[in-house]
């Protein structure tokens, strides 16, 4: 595609005109779901036995071959959660179907297993994955919400800055920052301050994402159930994505600004540049016969990372990749 094309402009866009599609299923699974990194590394979580019985078997795929987190984890029944840039996966240990009170967390990393310490509290949910290995987690202590952080080998609190009555931290940055909303606005910890990203165009349930080059984006979950996509910058104001639909995702955005999205339930890929959006679902290279497609990544080459459901119901995680 050419940007301002029978206008003079020479410009080319960044969005590729094709993808190949490989499908990172790992053998004998039923079902799968993906999660990519810019090295090209993908987290893959393999279901076996759909239903009540059903499995989880984290697997690593690295270079062309799977690493089994169940066989290198000697507690097993392994569920990915995050993959960051450097390989690093945080992924639930003791996963078994029935059974939440057995599970734990635990960190791979290049054939190391890390146990996580117990969290003191009646359940917890841990967030993201830093970029240097730290562990975001929220605590449920009776009706109250606790924000932990995991680094330097130990849980400690997350505290709000000085001054803000409401604090909840979302996520990391792609260079490990802190993401949090902090009464209404949008807040990034950096080197000890707070980056002021503006409040988001409506009022709801805030999700959000830092990329490379410092652009925020994410969606906001209305009461109505209207889910409105994003863009911000530092010490500017947040402005809505263009959408044809209500119910708009946004799952990442790369280095060359990139931002990928989906829209339900139509089930279509978006990617926006420049804030305008570009339908690249028929563009992905799917398998003949699909009839489901859902995204979770991109990465700063263009690779997509999600899951397609075929005509036999079996769904498959699988990565496409920029041709041009």
């Amino acid at each position: 595609m050419l940007a301002g094309c029978g206008g003079g402009s020479t410009s080319k866009s960044a969005i590729p005109i094709r993808y190949v599609f490989k499908d990172v299923t790992p053998p004998g699974i039923q079902a799968a779901v993906a999660y990519l990194n810019n090295k090209g590394q993908v987290l893959v979580n393999a279901v076996q036995n759909v239903g009540p019985s059903a499995v989880v078997d984290s697997q690593l795929y690295s270079n062309g071959s799977f690493i089994d987190l169940n066989k290198v984890d000697p507690i097993g029944h392994t569920q990915g959660l995050v993959i960051n840039n450097n390989g690093v996966v945080l992924y639930n240990n003791g996963a078994i179907s029935g059974n939440p009170g057995g599970i734990g967390t635990a960190l791979y990393d290049a054939g190391t297993v890390t146990q996580l310490p117990t969290l003191d509290s009646s359940s917890n949910t841990n967030i993201d994955l830093s970029s240097s290995g730290n562990v975001l987690a929220v605590v449920l202590t009776g009706s109250t919400q606790i924000y932990k952080e995991y680094r330097d080998g130990a849980w400690a609190d997350v505290v709000a800055p000085s001054g803000i009555t409401e604090y909840r931290p979302i996520g990391y940055s792609a260079a490990g920052d802190l993401i949090a909303e902090a009464d209404g606005r949008i807040v990034v910890r950096h080197n000890g301050a707070s980056i002021d990203y503006g409040t988001p165009p409506t009022l709801g349930y805030i999700t959000a994402i830092v990329g490379p080059t410092g652009e925020l984006v994410g969606d906001v979950l209305e009461t109505n159930g209207t889910v409105l996509p994003y863009e911000s910058r530092p010490n500017g104001s947040a402005q809505p994505l263009t959408t044809s639909s209500s119910v708009t995702y946004v799952m990442g955005v790369n280095a060359s600004g990139l931002i990928l999205g989906e829209t339900q339930p139509s089930g279509r890929v978006i990617l926006w540049e420049n804030r305008q959006p570009h339908d690249i679902t028929d563009s992905l290279g799917l398998p003949t016969g699909w009839i489901a497609v859902e995204t979770s990544k991109i990465n700063d080459a263009g690779q997509i990372s999600g899951t397609v459901v075929l005509s036999d119901r079996t769904s498959h995680a699988f990565v496409s990749t920029p041709a041009d």
